[in-house]
Order: structure tokens, then C-alpha cells, then sequence
């Protein structure tokens, strides 16, 4: 009977929301009023100061200078995230707001990325090449596409077809047996735009490093950390007299090492990954109104082969989602937003599994010349084999002016968040605890922006205090599963508070010639204690693996034929234990970039030389998974059609 019903819905919502919508509209009669775009879902082009929700942007500009490489590295280097990585190969994970990744929310065009078995996205499967560009939805207010996370919302735009026809390639080499090529080919045909692009990469990962176990410090080359990947992404957008829809399909696979820390042996485990992801969506023009229908498709497998274990580790997991979202602009200060989705995901975990999801949710803003409010209210239910959950999730954002004729800001917000147990929380063997409750809190902050801008200079700069609170949080501790065996199983443990600042400061010159110089420097503390139990040890100290302090800087310079970037990122000590009382070094990495463009009657090459870990540091993001030392990559790019 649940079975039905949920498929019910996915049949009528589309249709319930099109009619209430164009019913609605068609009572405003003779009134023609333009929808602004704060309206619309994605907020790409909003800047920091403009929106009751802080949302901070990487532009497309800044992800073209990342030839050859995945969007863990850029929002490594360039955003407030913390990048969690395991090795220079390994899974690579963002954190906002010390929420760790399974609260921060990695979205595609409005369509969620992480695996519903593990929660988490791996950052490296994503190439640059087809993203176009990225917003950062920071705290659990940053609703997108009817979602929201206690630490904040990472939406991706791909890239998109051209209004004229494009060919771009690419190819790098770098130290370890760095390869990598990409093509990008894209054109018109009467209204309809094609796009297809695809990236391989490939890197050996021999590096050199200190051996932490030896007392002569001498050093090895690390083994078994290559990796292999390849991708294929293809686009149709169109338009018509209705409105405008695309078609996309992105399968990947990977083939990875997984070596292990480099206290132990090495080992000879593998790791292969394959997907698919299907979706499509079309916008259409209603009175006062938009309407927004889509549809997303991800199958998944993975299979991980321990040389130590007779068995091999297997995932396949399956999800389907329809979401539907009508905007109707109500007066010149009142705008609405309804939004709905249901779906499914399946997993052949336990004997195979399935999770029904609905999400709906209400916004409204009213917006005058010098505020901004945002109510919202959502409910989220979901169904897995009798293990249920349902969150009512209200929000409130607003936006204040403080002066009518500075561009100063004040900006606040508060908003109730749910994050249910994954599959492999729930039910892996062994270990798994479907009694797993869903964990629910709390996010508030506040801060305040201000932007100056003149002919040849901007200025802008924010800063945002935060704090959060979490019920049921999901941790994982040893437990035994028979005499003398002892395996690892999920549990509520209480509560987590978490608070912090995050601030930026930008700048930029243009000169009368075109060249410009660019600097930005970001920086977060993140606190985040467990406060479940006050006789325990662990009570009000810092969570594992969470760095109180981030700090990252950027500075730019370029011409139009020349460029040079500067970026440093410098993480905090992370604990390793519970109790404070060990802890991972702290690290700073540097990177140089330089790049040289020629431009031709018919398009640009590019040639691009970075030199990353530019003070030869020695570091690990986890605990005996040490990053390369200093090394050197070159790109070489050639674009057609490039537009003077």
C-alpha cells in the first residue's frame, strides 16, 4: 500500500502544483510585474550582500584557471570549506561550519551527489571542466532545491551549452605519473544547443615520503595510491514558446588504490567506482509566476577488494527523485515559492533495502528598499522498512540596511534542520543499528557585510558569527558482536553544540589597460563540542578531526594574456582523540600558478604551470596519509571559438 501511494504522488504533484499555480495567477488581472532574480533557484549570480541568506560564489572565471583538476581542489584553496582528505588519491570530503560532510550537502543543478548508502560525495570524482560555476549556501537557512544542511548547501552548476559553437581541450602532466586529458565540444542547431565534454585522469602516486616509524627518518616511496579516472558529460538545452528545459547525463568510473596509513605494511586493497546520473528539467513562464519541473536518476556501484578479506566489499545503491517548484510574484513586495519532490533510494545492502522520501516546503519574502525577510517552513518524511522519520523545519532569514545611502548590511537567520540515518548506518554487516533515531538541531547566526564600490576598485568584506545545536547525533564505537570480537556499530549518543565566526575580505583593482589585481582572504573558527555527557572525558571538548582555525588566502594578478595566482591555505590542529589529548600538526600549503594565454584569429591557447606545496611542507590531512611534497604540473589548453 505505501508503494502505491508514493507512486501516486510522483504521478499527481507536478500536475496539483501546475494547476493551484496557474489558478492563482489568473485571478491578477491586467498586472504585469517582473520576477527579480532572487527568485529564481539558482543564486549564482547573487553577491554576498544581496540576499537575507549568506551565499558566497566561485565564479567561472576562477574554475577555468583549474585545468585538469577536480572541484576538491578549487574549494580547497578558495572557499570556507574544510577539505577532509585521505591522501593525495583517496576520498576527499567538505566540511562547513565543522558540521562534517554528512551535514554539508553537495548539490548538482539542484540534485544531490552523496551516496544514500554512505552519505558523502568524493570531491576528486568531479572534474572542473563541467562545473560552471559554484555558490556556497552558508548555515542551515541556505535552502536549495527545497534542502538545507546544518553546516550549509554546495550547489554546482554544470556547465551549459553556448549560444555558438565551441571546442576546448586539454591535456597536463605532472610528478608521480600525472596524466590528464579533457575536450569540451559544443554546438547550436536552431533552438536546441549540444554539449558533450569528457575527462581522464590518471596518477601513479609513487611519492616520497618520511617513514614514521623509522628512527632514521629515512624515506619511501608510497605504493598502492594510484588512481584512474574516467568521465563523460553530455547536454541538450533548449528553448521554445512554453519556456526553456535541458536534458544531462554525466557516468563516471574510477579505479583506485586504498594503501592504508603508512605506520602499517602496505597493502594491496582496491577500490572500483561506477555511476550514471540521468536529469532533466524545464522552466516555464505562468502569470506572475514561474514553474520549475525536473527529474534526477543516479545508479551507483562500488567494490572494494581487501587482500586480507575472502569476500569483497560491495555497494549498489539506486535513486530517483521528482521535485516540482512554483514561484508567484503576489505583489511588488511579496514573492512565493512552492516546492515538493518525492523519491526512492534502494540499496542491495542486507538483502536490499528502500527509503521513500517527500519533501515540501513554503517560502515567502517581502522585499523593500532598504529589508528583506524570508519566512520558510518545510516538512521532510521518510520511510525505510518501518524505520521512520518526519521533521517540520522552519526558517526565517532577514536583511536590514543600515544606512540608506552605504551599502551596509545586516543579515540574520535561524532555521531548524534533519539529517536521517544512511544506509550503512542503519543496516551494514555487521554493525548496523536500524534503531538509529534521525538526528535533528538547530542553526542561528548573524553577521554583517559591507561593500564599496568605485570605477576601478571594489571593496567587500562580511563577517558572520554562528551557532548550532544537534539532538541524536550519530557516532560510531567499538562494540562487541560475539567473545572476543569486536566490530564497530552506530549509536545516538546526545548532543553536539557547535559555534564559530567566518569572515572574508575582498578586493579588486582594474587598471585603464584591462589587467586587474584580485585578493581575498577567508577565514573561519569552528568550535564544535560534544555535550552529551557532563562526567564523561569527552564532554565540551572539540569533535575529531575538525579544525578550529582556516585561514586561506588568494591573490591574483592578470592581464589578458597573462596571469599569476598566489594561494595559501593554512588548517589548524585537528584532535585525533576525543579527549584532546593528541592531535595532528597543523599545516600550511602553498601553491604558485602561472599561466600564459595567446590569442588567435580563431581562439586562445593557454599554457599553464603550477607549483603546488611550494615550501615543501610536510603534512596529512588524516593521520599517517601523508600529501606529496613540492611537485610541478603543466597544462596546455586550446580553445576554438573563443570570444574576443
Amino acid at each position: 500500500m505505501r508503494r502505491s501511494w508514493i507512486y501516486e504522488i510522483l504521478t499527481l504533484t507536478p500536475a496539483i502544483f501546475a494547476t493551484v499555480i496557474i489558478a492563482n495567477g489568473q485571478d491578477r488581472r491586467d498586472s504585469t510585474i517582473v520576477l527579480s532574480e532572487v527568485v529564481v533557484v539558482d543564486s549564482t549570480a547573487l553577491r554576498n550582500s544581496e540576499g537575507p541568506v549568506l551565499i558566497s560564489t566561485i565564479s567561472g572565471e576562477r574554475i577555468g584557471y583549474r585545468i585538469g583538476e577536480s572541484i576538491a581542489e578549487l574549494l580547497h584553496a578558495e572557499s570556507f570549506l574544510f577539505v577532509q582528505r585521505i591522501g593525495s588519491t583517496g576520498l576527499a570530503s567538505a566540511s562547513a561550519r565543522g558540521a562534517g560532510a554528512q551535514h554539508t550537502q553537495i548539490l548538482l543543478d539542484g540534485m544531490a551527489l552523496a551516496d544514500p548508502q554512505t552519505g558523502q560525495l568524493d570531491l576528486t570524482s568531479v572534474p572542473s571542466i563541467f562545473v560552471q560555476s559554484v555558490s556556497i549556501h552558508h548555515g542551515g537557512s541556505g535552502v536549495v532545491a527545497g534542502r538545507s544542511a546544518l553546516g550549509g548547501i554546495v550547489n554546482l552548476r554544470a556547465v551549459q551549452a553556448p549560444m555558438k559553437p565551441l571546442f576546448r581541450v586539454s591535456g597536463g602532466l605532472g610528478a608521480y605519473g600525472r596524466r590528464q586529458l579533457s575536450a569540451l565540444i559544443s554546438r547550436p542547431f536552431r533552438t536546441i544547443r549540444s554539449l558533450i565534454a569528457i575527462d581522464i585522469a590518471r596518477i601513479d602516486g609513487q611519492f616520497p615520503f618520511e617513514n614514521p616509524t623509522s628512527l632514521t627518518h629515512e624515506k619511501v616511496r608510497r605504493e598502492g595510491a594510484d588512481r584512474n579516472a574516467q568521465n563523460l558529460y553530455a547536454r541538450l538545452d533548449g528553448e521554445s514558446q512554453l519556456g526553456t528545459w535541458h536534458v544531462a547525463t554525466w557516468m563516471g568510473r574510477g579505479d583506485r588504490g586504498v594503501p592504508g596509513p603508512v605506520n602499517a605494511e602496505p597493502i594491496t586493497a582496491r577500490q572500483q567506482d561506477r555511476f550514471i546520473r540521468f536529469w532533466a528539467s524545464g522552466r516555464f513562464g505562468i502569470p506572475d509566476g514561474l514553474l520549475d519541473l525536473g527529474v534526477s536518476y543516479t545508479a551507483s556501484k562500488l567494490d572494494y577488494a581487501h587482500p586480507g578479506s575472502k569476500m569483497p566489499s560491495r555497494s549498489r545503491t539506486q535513486t530517483i527523485e521528482f521535485q516540482t517548484t512554483g514561484r508567484y510574484v503576489v505583489s511588488k513586495l511579496w514573492w512565493l515559492e512552492a516546492y515538493a519532490s518525492v523519491g526512492q533510494d534502494r540499496t542491495r545492502l542486507a538483502g536490499g533495502r528502500t527509503q521513500q522520501k517527500l519533501r515540501t516546503r513554503i517560502t515567502a519574502e517581502r522585499t523593500t528598499q532598504r529589508s528583506t525577510i524570508r519566512p520558510g517552513l518545510g516538512v521532510e518524511s521518510t520511510w525505510v522498512n518501518g524505520n521512520d522519520a518526519i521533521g517540520v523545519l522552519p526558517s526565517l532569514s532577514v536583511r536590514r540596511r543600515l544606512f540608506s545611502k552605504k551599502a551596509i548590511f545586516f543579515r540574520s537567520s535561524i532555521a531548524r534542520v534533519l539529517r536521517t540515518p544512511t544506509f550503512n548506518e542503519l543496516y551494514w554487516v555487521p554493525g548496523g543499528n536500524p534503531d538509529l533515531r534521525a538526528e535533528k538541531g538547530w542553526s542561528v547566526d548573524a553577521g554583517l557585510s559591507f561593500q564599496i564600490t568605485r570605477r576601478l576598485m571594489s571593496i567587500e568584506a562580511q563577517a558572520t558569527a554562528f551557532r548550532s545545536s544537534l539532538k541524536h547525533k550519530i557516532v560510531w564505537h567499538p562494540a562487541l558482536s560475539g567473545p572476543s570480537i569486536q566490530t564497530w556499530r552506530p549509536g545516538n549518543i546526545g548532543r553536539v553544540v557547535s559555534r564559530g565566526i567566518e569572515g572574508s575580505l575582498s578586493a579588486r583593482i582594474k587598471s585603464m589597460t584591462g589587467a586587474s589585481i584580485v585578493g581575498r582572504l577567508i577565514y573561519a573558527y569552528s568550535r564544535v563540542e560534544d555535550r552529551s555527557a557532563k562526567e564523561s572525558r569527552t564532554y565540551s571538548r572539540q569533535l575529531r578531526y575538525v579544525p578550529e582555525h582556516v585561514l586561506k588566502s588568494v591573490i591574483s594578478v592578470s592581464s589578458s594574456s597573462f596571469g599569476l595566482d598566489v594561494l595559501l591555505t593554512m588548517i589548524g590542529p585537528r584532535y585525533i582523540t576525543s579527549d584532546e589529548t593528541q592531535s595532528v600538526s597543523a599545516y600550511q600549503e602553498l601553491s604558485v600558478r602561472l599561466r600564459v594565454d595567446r590569442h588567435t584569429s580563431h581562439g586562445k591557447i593557454r599554457v599553464q604551470l603550477a607549483l603546488e606545496n611550494a615550501t615543501d611542507g610536510r603534512f596529512d590531512s588524516i593521520r599517517f596519509y601523508p600529501m606529496p611534497p613540492r611537485h610541478v604540473r603543466l597544462y596546455l589548453s586550446y580553445e576554438l571559438g573563443y570570444n574576443h
